[in-house]
């Protein structure tokens, strides 16, 4: 059985991670222990609230070179949420912040400056399809009518389509739902809140 660890960096939803991956009969651990998350068969890195407290409490916490040396090791990574946005260069939440820079890009509020931003409720609450943009095994087995659940106020944009693994649409807008650049990983939506659908997603990623 391989070890998923989870990163426990007191910002995230990590119980209910924790459940989702033992029901697809992970072996799981949730650790603050840097020489846990360089032994980790699977790395999982959730997040929610804003990037830089979460940015901050990696750093705080003394993971982030951790968590930076495993995606060295190309084992299989997954960022839930602003777990998945911290992938990227930076982020225009509240200020410009540095992400971890795994995926070129930066992450800005949804609708930006756009003619469609005002006819926007955010943050966007709400389950949605994906639209599959690059063929991925972390998306593998799913229908088209499967819905994922997602709540954020900012989005995420990787410089190169070729990193956008799904989108999802509100209203006129493509907004990022997963990204993936060799063994890293990340969703925007919240697959241990996505019922059947987003179990299937950690089944795929447990394949990996």
């Amino acid at each position: 059985m391989k070890k998923v660890v989870i990163v426990d960096y007191s910002i995230g939803n990590i119980l209910s991670v924790k459940r989702a991956f033992e029901h697809c009969d992970a072996d799981v651990i949730l650790t603050s222990d840097e020489k846990d998350i360089l032994a980790a068969d699977r790395l999982v890195v959730p997040g929610v609230g804003a990037f830089n407290n979460c940015v901050s409490a990696l750093e705080s916490s003394n993971l982030k070179n951790a968590v930076v040396e495993f995606t060295k090791t190309q084992r299989p990574y997954l960022g839930i949420c602003v777990g998945m946005q911290m992938m990227l260069d930076e982020s225009e939440e509240f200020g410009k912040h540095k992400g971890l820079g795994f995926i070129e890009g930066n992450v800005t509020k949804i609708g930006g400056d756009s003619q469609q931003a005002n006819k926007l409720k955010v943050p966007f609450v709400g389950w949605k399809p994906l639209h599959i943009i690059n063929d991925t095994p972390l998306l593998k087995g799913l229908n088209p009518e499967d819905c994922f659940y997602f709540v954020h106020s900012y989005q995420a944009h990787p410089s190169s389509q070729d990193n956008v693994l799904a989108n999802y649409k509100y209203n006129e807008l493509n907004i990022t739902a997963a990204v993936g650049k060799g063994n890293m990983y990340g969703t925007q939506f919240h697959p241990e809140k996505s019922g059947d659908a987003g179990l299937q997603v950690i089944k795929n990623f447990l394949e990996l």
